[in-house]
């Protein structure tokens, strides 16, 4: 059902503060509290890339990037939480090895470390990445008054239709 597909803020941030003992769950926690903040899709964010972030005029952190599902170009004003997640994945000097602004998690391992991770946080719904749009469109932005339409663009849709399917106002994410 509709209900269990976003977390709640109280659920958002008792993820946000969680450690775990394996680093794995951590990066995958960090990845996917990353994308409740982004609206990215999963294989959006493994190919994120430095050059895909930009200050804007305001001082304020942004990310730019082409969905691949659909091709459509997002903008995305970082708020803290995901622009403090940037700056802990930064690449170290000498790290030649990666491109990408996170480490690469396979898709194994990303469902795999959630499904261990929704189990430890007792959350009573499997988590799965698809959530973290969910999370995005409804608890980050809508109900602090995000106008869909501003949605629509951060998320990368060509239709609003799509951006409804993910943004729904209800008493459970409170």
């Amino acid at each position: 059902p509709y209900e269990s597909q976003k977390l709640r803020w109280g659920q958002l941030k008792t993820l946000e503060q969680k450690v775990f003992q394996r680093p794995m769950l951590n990066l995958v926690k960090d990845l996917f509290v990353f994308c409740c903040y982004t609206g990215m899709a999963p294989a959006d964010m493994q190919h994120l890339q430095p050059h895909q972030l930009y200050t804007g005029t305001n001082g304020l952190l942004w990310l730019t990037y082409i969905r691949a599902k659909s091709k459509v170009p997002a903008n995305v004003p970082l708020l803290s939480p995901a622009a403090a997640l940037i700056k802990k994945y930064e690449r170290q000097k000498g790290e030649l090895m990666r491109t990408t602004v996170f480490p690469f998690v396979t898709n194994k391992d990303l469902n795999d470390s959630l499904k261990i991770i929704s189990e430890i946080c007792e959350f009573g719904i499997p988590l799965n990445f698809y959530m973290a749009r969910y999370t995005f469109a409804t608890t980050v932005t809508l109900l602090n008054g995000v106008p869909i339409s501003s949605i629509k663009e951060m998320m990368g849709h060509r239709k609003i239709e799509s951006t409804i399917h993910y943004a729904r106002a209800d008493k459970s994410v409170i």
